[in-house]
């Protein structure tokens, strides 16, 4: 637990310390967030596997096409997309995130989202088929777009809530899964098709030993021992339909062999995944680290004096 906690520590400082910069009256604050970005998920890598001790084990590879492609997965904590960031960072393509708007605003985090050329969402289509199609129109095929189709991440209330929606509106129910929201994927595809642009639909879905249904927050992870991390991807080509039933009656058939892999997930083979630290990141964002943490002291020291 020591170890977990020293590195949560270690991971908290870099964020801290990168938010903080994109505070000062500085340009290209987007380019330097989406560099900061890059670093932190690089960095996280390196807590998730050597401060949490977890192997991620994968079956499947990820096919891009020469298109825009769109990345989905579940989401169950707060450490699971460094998973399939350390995965999309070896397409050699540039990863768009969908995320909450709300994440802009967040103490000390919040700079690297607002800045960054991510796209931030209401989670209301209406509110947000105009900024979707801002963003999206103009991004060239060098592309992938990284959304989570549930919207958030699971627990045991969200996930009776989700069966009581299926319920309520004679659709399927999961065990392992939220039903998804896909409006937005919907419009996001239909945005593609129109301008050529739509490739591939990569799904990833993420299966952690040893944690329950509502082990999703940081205090789980440090107080559980997390077993191996099972990844399955699969490639599908995306398809649009003028009819949204039809096109939802399409995906939801991802969402069964999601559910199927979650229950089944021991029957599969996997290798053990390897993701290259880049050194140049590990060695930037430690120098960014330490110049702040001198600064802090700087302060406190200047504080301390004057007060005497």
């Amino acid at each position: 637990m020591i170890k977990k906690i020293i590195f949560s520590i270690y991971l908290i400082l870099i964020v801290i310390s990168q938010s903080q910069i994109l505070n000062l009256p500085i340009k290209n604050k987007h380019t330097i967030s989406s560099h900061f970005l890059n670093n932190l998920y690089n960095n996280l890598y390196l807590v998730y596997k050597n401060g949490f001790d977890s192997k991620i084990y994968l079956n499947g590879n990820m096919l891009t096409s020469n298109k825009i492609d769109i990345f989905i997965c579940n989401h169950i904590n707060y450490l699971d997309f460094l998973i399939p960031y350390s995965i999309l960072d070896k397409s050699n393509k540039n990863t768009i995130f969908l995320y909450s708007k709300y994440m802009d605003n967040l103490l000390f985090m919040g700079n690297l989202f607002k800045y960054s050329n991510n796209i931030s969402l209401k989670k209301n289509i209406n509110e947000d088929r105009h900024n979707i199609l801002k963003n999206v129109k103009n991004l060239s095929n060098n592309h992938i777009i990284f959304l989570y189709p549930e919207g958030t991440r699971l627990s045991k209330k969200k996930l009776l809530d989700s069966k009581k929606y299926s319920k309520d509106n004679d659709l399927h129910s999961y065990d392992n899964l939220l039903y998804p929201k896909i409006k937005g994927l919907y419009t996001i595809i239909k945005i593609l098709n129109k301008a050529n642009k739509l490739g591939n639909i990569i799904d990833c879905t993420i299966k952690i030993d040893g944690l329950n249904i509502n082990d999703n927050g940081i205090k789980h992870l440090i107080k559980k021992d997390l077993g191996k991390t099972y990844v399955i991807i699969k490639n599908y080509k995306a398809r649009y339909f003028e009819d949204y039933k039809i096109f939802k009656k399409w995906f939801i058939q991802i969402w069964d062999k999601k559910e199927e892999f979650l229950i089944n997930y021991k029957r599969y083979k996997y290798i053990e995944f390897n993701y290259e630290l880049k050194i140049s990141n590990i060695i930037l964002t430690n120098l960014i680290l330490t110049i702040f943490l001198c600064m802090i002291i700087k302060l406190i020291f200047i504080i301390t004096s004057t007060r005497q």
